[in-house]
């Protein structure tokens, strides 16, 4: 279950990564090595939100169809003015 888990977020001071990671996986080591730059514990809102919204792109597939694709890389560069730019799509249909 991730009920009250706690995710956070980090930046590597001498390089361009930065990510996320359970607490459990932010080892001391790590720590040292990259700056904290949030954290977030899973509420039951959240996972209600992500249930919710799960059930309505299963429903709708169901009804309409298509091909369904998850975290795919999309083209970005219209909206970035970046030629390469890409981002990240939760779900295409």
């Amino acid at each position: 279950s991730y009920l009250d888990r706690k995710m956070v977020f980090w930046a590597h001071p001498e390089s361009d990564s930065s990510g996320e990671d359970w607490i459990e996986k932010y080892t001391d080591l790590f720590a040292l090595e990259t700056h904290r730059t949030g954290e977030v514990t899973v509420t039951q809102e959240m996972v209600d939100a992500v249930a919710s919204a799960v059930a309505f792109i299963r429903d709708i597939h169901a009804t309409k169809g298509g091909t369904l694709y998850v975290e795919q890389s999309v083209p970005i560069g219209q909206f970035t003015g970046e030629a390469d730019a890409t981002g990240s799509a939760d779900v295409i249909l």
